[in-house]
């Protein structure tokens, strides 16, 4: 398989991966509302629905209001195991993701301080090969991450693109923040942070 097919491979893996990452925010906002109307406080009980013990907690929530409100309840059940599902679902995406991401051979690309499989997805699927590129301004452009003149009068200044493929400038970005908060060990990360040299001592008075 060419590395152009593999490339396209990465952008619907992706693509996909996204997709199921933004439904459990939906399934838990019902859930809560499903939930407020079966015990009163529940948040007390459940917290924010994110851990296994939070929807373990619900379930029996859920279970023990059937009496009275059987509708709810079941409506409650049925979006604790969709999300059960979708974690299981999304691991799944992201083990192929990094499974296609070896099959690319960009050991340099994950080489970097912030890139795992799925930002290496991302930029791997959304671009290609940086080197179709033919400069580095023209690869930020793309991205969006190249700054717009925005100067009025005899004020000069830039301000952010908001163009841009976003699903690159995200990528981007994860790795910025990556490195701002954890900068790589080897060597300085800003010419501030270097050894400084010190003064040569001064020859002792004759």
């Amino acid at each position: 398989m060419n590395a152009a097919h593999l490339d396209a491979d990465l952008q619907w893996l992706v693509g996909a991966r996204d997709q199921l990452v933004d439904e459990p925010g939906r399934v838990r906002n019902r859930l809560h509302a499903l939930l407020l109307g079966l015990t009163a406080g529940h948040r007390q009980v459940t917290g924010a629905l994110i851990s296994q013990v939070a929807l373990r907690r619900a379930r029996n929530l859920a279970l023990k209001g059937r009496a009275h409100d059987p509708v709810r309840a079941k409506l409650a059940l049925a979006a604790i195991r969709r999300l059960h599902a979708l974690t299981a679902e999304i691991k799944a995406m992201e083990i192929d993701i990094a499974a296609a991401v070896e099959l690319r051979l960009h050991q340099h690309l994950m080489a970097i301080p912030g890139v795992g499989p799925l930002v290496a997805a991302k930029i791997l699927g959304e671009t290609h090969d940086a080197r179709h590129f033919r400069s580095a301004a023209a690869f930020a452009a793309h991205a969006g991450t190249a700054p717009v003149p925005a100067s009025t009068g005899n004020t000069h200044r830039h301000r952010s693109a908001r163009g841009g493929n976003r699903q690159l400038n995200h990528a981007l970005f994860t790795i910025a923040m990556v490195q701002a908060r954890w900068p790589p060990k080897h060597g300085p990360t800003s010419p501030g942070n270097g050894p400084r040299a010190r003064p040569a001592p001064r020859p002792a008075d004759a």
